[in-house]
């Protein structure tokens, strides 16, 4: 099988919508950076993604259900609605996202940086908030 790139992402996007991408499972952190890609209401479950960068991009309403996103650039990132359930977001950069609606609940976020995030009506419920930067 061909390894997943950034423009084999994008194609998909064009031909099928981003709600219809499901990249769960995968190991993209070969891929680096995702900086400004639109992959709204894709699913990421179960996804390897660690250090990538999503600066800028929009994944409102992405599943990211125990998907590992250790030290991941997720700032300024659209993510109204996401779920992160059980998702491994240590050290993630989530500084200025746009979390609104989002689901965190049990979600690892020890030493994630969430200032200027904005955090309204988001579920943190049994989150890991353990040296967070807010």
């Amino acid at each position: 099988m061909d390894r997943i790139t950034r423009e084999t992402i994008e194609d998909t996007v064009a031909l099928v919508g981003s709600k219809h991408v499901t990249l769960a499972g995968q190991d993209l952190r070969h891929l680096a950076d995702l900086t400004n890609i639109n992959l709204e209401g894709s699913s990421f479950n179960e996804a390897q993604l660690d250090r990538l960068k999503f600066t800028h991009a929009n994944l409102r309403s992405a599943k990211f259900d125990s998907a590992s996103l250790r030290g991941a650039q997720l700032d300024n990132a659209q993510l109204q609605e996401a779920n992160f359930y059980r998702a491994d977001l240590r050290n993630a950069d989530l500084s200025g996202a746009f979390l609104q609606k989002a689901y965190l609940g049990s979600a690892n976020l020890q030493g994630a940086n969430l200032n200027g995030a904005n955090l309204s009506e988001t579920s943190l419920q049994f989150a890991d908030l353990r040296d967070v930067d807010l």
